[in-house]
């Protein structure tokens, strides 16, 4: 059985130091992916553009530690 996330592709996040506003600092979820092991991994374009990978649980962790925050409509920051 696949492990369960709240992340899903298309959702974006910003570090709490940042101006979510702007698209140029906002990381943008691109691919969940299932391994045999029962890990996932989450694929993300970073602010730089550049695309980077790691476990979901680590990727939750720092959304619920405070260190990145999702960006909703036009750059307004949800509240977790």
């Amino acid at each position: 059985m696949a492990p369960q996330t709240f992340l899903a592709p298309g959702q974006r996040y910003s570090d709490i130091a940042s101006d979510p506003w702007r698209v140029d600092q906002q990381l943008t979820i691109l691919q969940i992916a299932h391994h045999e092991d029962d890990k996932a991994v989450v694929t993300y374009r970073c602010f730089n553009g550049a695309e980077e990978s790691t476990s979901v649980s680590r990727f939750e962790a720092a959304i619920a530690g405070g260190l990145i925050v999702p960006v909703i409509g036009t750059g307004r920051v949800a509240a977790c």
